[in-house]
């Protein structure tokens, strides 16, 4: 990752706590991979087999992944027993990541493009869309036709602004009566690749400061703990040298 700031979420400025988590667990994953690679392996070995029990119970790549039988069901629960001792040995045999990577399998098997892109798909995301849908608010904006010979520049910008600015209000305010407030806080990535060393390394707060020179380790002990509280994952899981 680039170490740039971003919004807790799916970078947007509205998040509920669904998808707060959600970006927490996003990061978290996608720093790990780009720490120790071999842990993509593993996940590409995983998806291999999920991918071959779909081929044999006749479903079709490239299109809409149904898995909902008693066959279905217990042709794929090798693959929960698989990520989990994936997780395992990663010490992050947590629910939500079988659930992460499940999902995410599905994607990849219904879309061939997405394959090996490790992003959240969860019903958050589907939430957001209804209320879009529902309220008519993922409609096109018609902008009025600017005439040049009846009005000035800036006369016909306040007119648009003003219709951009009722549109952004409606809509930040039907999502705020459904439960999403405002993602004030923007943290860094480094603050995952500590967890990573931390949790998955095993490494101590003095090492991982001692590494990043210009972090204490107080300032590394608060934000890996601040994202224990709010990824999901068992602090007493991890890696012991």
């Amino acid at each position: 990752m680039d170490g740039s700031n971003y919004y807790i979420g799916l970078g947007g400025q509205l998040v509920n706590r669904d998808l707060e988590q959600m970006g927490h667990q996003s990061f978290f994953l996608r720093t790990l991979i780009e720490e120790i690679p071999e842990v993509l392996d593993g996940i590409k070995e995983i998806y291999f087999e999920f991918e071959a029990i779909c081929d044999s119970l006749g479903k079709e790549r490239n299109k809409s992944l149904l898995l909902y039988t008693i066959e279905d069901i217990n042709a794929t629960q090798s693959i929960k027993k698989q990520i989990e001792d994936w997780a395992k040995r990663w010490y992050i045999n947590e629910e939500w990541i079988f659930t992460y990577l499940f999902q995410t399998f599905m994607v990849w098997y219904e879309n061939e493009k997405m394959k090996f892109n490790i992003i959240m798909f969860n019903s958050a995301v589907g939430n957001a869309r209804e209320i879009l849908q529902k309220e008519k608010l993922n409609e096109k904006i018609e902008l009025p036709r600017y005439n040049p010979i009846l009005q000035t520049e800036k006369e016909y910008r306040e007119k648009v602004e003003k219709l951009i600015s009722s549109h952004i209000k409606r809509t930040n305010q039907e999502f705020e009566e459904n439960g999403y407030i405002c993602s004030k806080e923007k943290k860094t990535n480094e603050h995952y690749t500590w967890l990573v060393y931390y949790h998955v390394l095993g490494w101590t707060f003095d090492e991982i400061a001692d590494q990043f020179f210009k972090n204490k380790a107080a300032t590394v002990r608060k934000e890996v703990n601040y994202i224990y509280e709010v990824i999901g994952i068992n602090k007493d899981n991890r890696k012991k040298r």
